[in-house]
């Protein structure tokens, strides 16, 4: 949940919950069992939450989606290197990081990362989130008396035709 940001960050989470089909129609899925705030633990029995944590149980894809309202900084990019480094071997998981824009710097390093990952399945997507739409918006929810908050999200759907814009994607499967 975003601290920096008041809510709105976590708004948008309860939006992506609610109304799933737009990042599901970006990652060409089917997101079920869907949760917000997920603890994560991995082998080694580090743990740390994500924002939001799906199955496509479909095709058996593990998705973590960490937003953020602001540019990658470097506790974003650290968050998403500490996700890489709990994915687990033999299990394909699909890293979303959603963020206002992304610097050539981290995107090369995370790349590194993952394709250095070779005992794991791993795709990470960045995907460009669109702040100067969807920001106006989720203050306006914000500021809202916090009952009335989750119905007006509705409007994020009604009022930005385009959330999400894909950057980059990288994968590495063994």
């Amino acid at each position: 949940m975003s601290k920096g940001n008041s809510r709105k960050e976590y708004l948008y989470e309860i939006f992506t919950y609610k109304y799933p089909a737009r990042i599901e129609r970006i990652l060409d899925t089917k997101l079920d069992a869907i949760q917000l705030e997920r603890k994560i633990y991995s082998v080694d029995g580090r743990n740390r939450r994500v924002d939001i944590c799906a199955i496509d149980k479909k095709n058996g894809v593990r998705y973590f989606i960490e937003f953020s309202l602001k540019s990658m900084d470097e506790i974003h990019f650290n968050q998403l290197k500490q996700l890489i480094s709990m994915v687990k071997p033999m299990e394909n998981t699909t890293i979303i990081s959603c963020v206002r824009s992304i610097s050539d710097k981290y995107l090369n390093q995370l790349a590194e990362l993952v394709l250095l990952s070779t005992n794991r399945n791993i795709r990470i997507i960045f995907i460009r989130l669109n702040t100067e739409l969807l920001t106006p918006i989720l203050q306006k929810i914000n500021k809202a008396h916090h009952l009335e908050q989750v119905p007006m999200l509705s409007s994020l759907d009604n009022e930005v035709e385009k959330h999400f814009e894909v950057i980059k994607e990288i994968s590495c499967y063994n």
